[in-house]
């Protein structure tokens, strides 16, 4: 990403962010920068240091060390200090008057996950704009993505049938059976087995407990939804309202939906020339991104206590869920084909209905899209996305994006760039791809679209994309 889009970036949210930390490196290099190393390297998409840049002075450039000796301080670091060793990508890049170090930290293999400090022996984690030491637990996470989890498929000790609920268990048959004729001669028995919800032994698997199940609880009392509803931002405000929602899938996300517009405010909104009464949250999106969690949540033995969450703030919902992306990154997802952490759990879903009468999953890989397309509908920022490779969450945004605060037109290569991404988020390749614009322009003109907030980026690294605030103004020069 460009330095100055970066730099912009920090400024606006005024704190370092997931993917970027800066440091002011004035009299040699920071402390924990290993630890750092090691945070970033285990991290989706790897990240981004910046030396030379001092948050304390709201990110203004600083003049570092030594720019030579810094970076090789680093590289070596990254080399000899770290097991596996992490690759790291250096520059030197003039602003506002100062050499900045750019420092491009690549996400380890999965392989070589999680990253450890070799004098400490830890191994740390990324989250925000904090980087944590790694639990025993949360280490299992990383060594357990390695392979395509098969948790969901695992048999629940002491369950049976008599754990499903039967009116549930018809009405999946019926589907399955309307669905493909190669179960028309099976026994409601060998479809269940076939089909992954029970095991030759008669007990009840994690997916068919969790899809078909009278209350999966009483096995997983963590398998289910804690949510909360907050004053203000959680570290410095009271609950109003906070919820254990438990039942199988199904009336899980009906019952999270329900408990989001309880606690959500609706709006007169004009349009087209009628008023409308408009929920804070477009239902479709909350209902999409709630079912992605309970259905990509971890289910592995070091993640069974941990909740999905629905945290409800001022203008924001943040909806949480164990387990990392699987097989795709924050910069592919909804835009490439969906790969599966539950697999079995996903196929069983796909024939059942929630108590409200919709389908759980409509389709494999829909949900995003469906979800961003809910929010661009109702004139609100798209969904934003987290990974920190244990946990992934989605934040949903109520407040309508700011006008662009610029004040004179569009240059003529600012409008180009703005059109195409008024069509779909891109990447820089992409969008000098379909303009004709060289990277540099396409770079030149985001900065400055940013810097005005008509365009937001999502991601990190190479593969960030740009996205038009959906009220921007398109006036050329």
């Amino acid at each position: 990403m460009d330095l100055v889009t970066v730099v912009s970036l920090l400024r606006s949210e005024g704190s370092d962010t997931a993917g970027v930390e800066a440091k002011s490196a004035r009299g040699g290099l920071p402390d924990g920068l290993v630890n750092l190393l090691s945070g970033f390297a285990n991290r989706p998409g790897g990240g981004m240091i910046l030396l030379g840049i001092d948050e304390s002075q709201g990110f203004a450039a600083c003049p570092v060390y030594d720019t030579k000796k810094a970076q090789q301080a680093v590289v070596s670091m990254a080399r000899q200090a770290l097991k596996p060793s992490v690759q790291v990508i250096t520059d030197v890049v003039a602003f506002e008057g100062e050499q900045v170090v750019v420092l491009g930290v690549l996400e380890a293999p999965a392989a070589g996950k999680p990253v450890r400090v070799i004098a400490s022996g830890q191994a740390y984690l990324r989250q925000y704009d904090g980087t944590y030491p790694l639990s025993e637990l949360e280490e299992q996470a990383f060594v357990a993505a390695r392979t395509q989890p098969l948790y969901d498929r695992d048999p629940v000790a002491g369950s049976s049938m008599s754990d499903l609920d039967v009116a549930a268990v018809a009405s999946f048959v019926r589907t399955r059976r309307a669905h493909s004729s190669v179960f028309s001669g099976w026994s409601d028995s060998e479809l269940l087995a076939h089909a992954g919800v029970v095991t030759a032994e008669g007990e009840v698997s994690v997916a068919g407990l969790l899809a078909l199940g009278v209350f999966p609880q009483r096995f997983f009392p963590s398998l289910s939804i804690q949510a909360s509803s907050w004053s203000g931002r959680r570290s410095r405000s009271a609950v109003l309202d906070s919820a254990v929602i438990e039942g199988p899938v199904a009336s899980m996300l009906d019952d999270a939906q329900a408990w989001v517009a309880r606690n959500t405010a609706t709006a007169l909104v004009e349009r087209d020339g009628n008023v409308h009464d408009e929920p804070q949250f477009p239902p479709r999106a909350v209902r999409e991104l709630v079912a992605n969690a309970l259905v990509h949540r971890d289910l592995g033995p070091y993640a069974l206590g941990r909740y999905v969450s629905l945290v409800l703030e001022p203008g924001r919902l943040t909806i949480t869920n164990p387990g990392g992306l699987y097989g795709v990154s924050v910069e592919a997802l909804g835009h490439t084909d969906s790969s599966l952490r539950n697999a079995s759990l996903a196929s069983v879903l796909l024939s059942v209905q929630s108590p409200s009468g919709g389908r759980v999953i409509e389709r494999l890989g829909s949900g995003i899209p469906a979800a961003r397309d809910a929010m661009r509908r109702a004139s609100l920022p798209d969904p934003q996305f987290h990974d920190t490779g244990i946990t992934f969450a989605a934040v949903l945004s109520s407040a309508p994006p700011p006008v662009a605060r610029m004040t004179a037109p569009l240059t003529k290569t600012q409008s180009t760039v703005a059109t195409t991404l008024a069509k779909g988020p891109a990447t820089v390749a992409e969008v000098s791809e379909r303009t004709g614009l060289t990277p540099r322009q396409v770079r030149h003109a985001l900065a400055s679209l940013t810097e005005a907030d008509m365009v937001t980026t999502d991601g990190s690294g190479r593969n960030v994309r740009h996205s038009l605030r959906p009220n921007s103004r398109l006036t050329a020069a």
